[in-house]
């Protein structure tokens, strides 16, 4: 399973999504987690890769190209502000 995260940009809190990586890797030891982001923001501490696009003015279109691109993987897309509790990947169970 691959966590894949949103974080690109000046105006967004580091802190913030340095909890939210700490938190995955404490509920969930191993998973991968990946940067979803511009080609200039610096990698997050933790992340184990990234896909990187340029930045244009459609968010959703920026997104959407970066999905995919992502490894054909079970994909669990969180916001960088989401704490994670426990362990997420038995939503991949039927």
């Amino acid at each position: 399973m691959i966590i894949a995260v949103p974080f690109a940009g000046s105006d967004v809190s580091v802190a913030v999504a340095d909890a939210m990586i700490a938190s995955c890797a404490r509920a969930m030891p191993g998973v991968k987690i990946w940067q979803i982001t511009d080609m200039d923001t610096p990698l997050l501490d933790g992340m184990e890769g990234a896909i990187r696009r340029p930045r244009g003015a459609d968010w959703g279109e920026f997104f959407l190209e970066h999905m995919a691109n992502l490894p054909n993987e079970e994909i669990l897309r969180l916001d960088y502000d989401v704490i994670v509790q426990g362990d997420l990947s038995h939503v991949f169970k039927r």
